[in-house]
């Protein structure tokens, strides 16, 4: 007798609870202790995802894919409303809490933030490789993490989405590296002793 296939459950393997099937959003999603760890999500629009609060999550992760197939964006927060990072199409991101922050662990494809600065924006070494940034009215300064060998071929894009003419002046601890006028991408690599970077023109 052919026996007719079944939806994957939810299934609990070694300590990670899973959830196989991609769940499509019509609202913001707020996470608990109890959610399952990997979350494949299509946000049908731009959505929120808000983690649960540290004081419960010591030692959870989660990991959150965006299955969208239009640009779609998965913000995600924690319980405080700061954001962590913003998740696009076909990319993804590992959060992992210690009891007293959530911290972003990995992603694939780089992720991506957007945002428009009010003061000098520091980057870190798990910061997203797109960045999408509106001076804010100022030219302003982007700080690059130390060059180091844990950074060895890390990459970041860093658009100027200005207004008006107000540049981004890349930096590492010491020299410029690129300044990134309004409609210019800079390009930006490590080779794990030295920063260097190019300039390219939107369209």
């Amino acid at each position: 007798m052919t026996r007719a296939m079944e939806p994957r459950p939810q299934e609990f393997r070694e300590g990670v609870y899973l959830s196989h099937a991609t769940t499509t959003l019509a609202a913001n999603l707020t996470l608990t202790v109890s959610s399952p760890q990997i979350q494949n999500l299509d946000p049908a629009a731009n959505r929120t995802v808000t983690l649960p609060a540290v004081a419960s999550s010591d030692g959870l992760m989660f990991w959150i894919q965006n299955k969208g197939n239009a640009l779609e964006l998965i913000t995600v927060q924690n319980a405080g409303s700061t954001k962590l990072a913003t998740i696009g199409p076909g990319e993804s991101a590992v959060f992992s809490c210690d009891g007293s922050t959530w911290n972003v662990v990995g992603n694939r494809q780089g992720g991506a933030n957007i945002e428009t600065l009010a003061a000098t924006h520091v980057l870190v070494a798990t910061s997203p490789e797109i960045q999408t940034l509106d001076p804010g009215g100022a030219s302003r300064e982007v700080t690059l993490p130390a060059a180091a060998v844990g950074l060895v071929a890390r990459k970041f894009k860093i658009k100027n989405a200005a207004d008006a003419a107000e540049d981004l002046t890349v930096k590492d601890a010491a020299d410029t590296i690129v300044v990134v006028s309004q409609n210019e991408v800079g390009s930006i690599w490590c080779d794990g002793t030295t920063w260097y970077g190019s300039i390219g023109v939107t369209t």
